[in-house]
């Protein structure tokens, strides 16, 4: 007799809560919003977008294409006079040098001069002040010197409108003439 009493209970509770569930969704469409999961739903990670996982190949290989190239790179030079940072592309030594927006690798990327196509190309890793192959292709942007700190440099990437963008580089990339 219990048997049959739970039985009849489960049975009501179960189309009680299918019953709460079409209402959920029939008002969730009706309103135009979206059906939100039960509290007791396990949440899923979903894929990284393909754009995200091509940004990190990218990143990865050409951070050990630097690596493994030594002493074969190149640097950007600040020249004494004007205090300007200069960089000029030689396709026979390898450099990837980001502008950041605090001196933190972690920080955002805010420039990018590159040897490599795949990071200069279309902006992958979306740096707003731009990607380049050297500093002559930088036709609206200056960069100036302006002091050093530990193992970042600060300096100002100015516009042809005269906004001033403060940029810090990793000191290894900068050579002083």
């Amino acid at each position: 007799m219990r048997t049959w009493i739970y039985t009849i209970i489960l049975t009501v509770l179960l189309v009680g809560c299918r019953k709460e569930e079409s209402n959920r969704k029939e008002e969730s469409k009706n309103n135009n919003t979206a059906i939100e999961p039960p509290k007791s739903a396990v949440q899923v990670e979903l894929p990284k977008p393909a754009i995200s996982q091509k940004i990190d190949s990218i990143d990865k290989s050409n951070t050990e294409s630097i690596e493994t190239s030594g002493n074969n790179i190149t640097l950007a030079y600040v020249y004494s006079k004007d205090s300007s940072i200069t960089l000029v592309a030689n396709i026979r030594a390898d450099y990837r040098i980001f502008g950041y927006a605090k001196p933190s690798v972690k920080s955002e990327k805010l420039l990018l001069l590159s040897i490599y196509t795949s990071d200069v190309e279309g902006n992958p890793f979306r740096c707003k002040l731009g990607a380049y192959y050297e500093t002559s292709d930088m036709k609206n942007l200056d960069l100036k010197y302006k002091e050093t700190s530990c193992d970042f440099i600060k300096a100002v990437a100015i516009d042809n409108r005269k906004k001033e963008t403060l940029v810090y580089f990793e000191k290894k990339w900068i050579e002083f003439e």
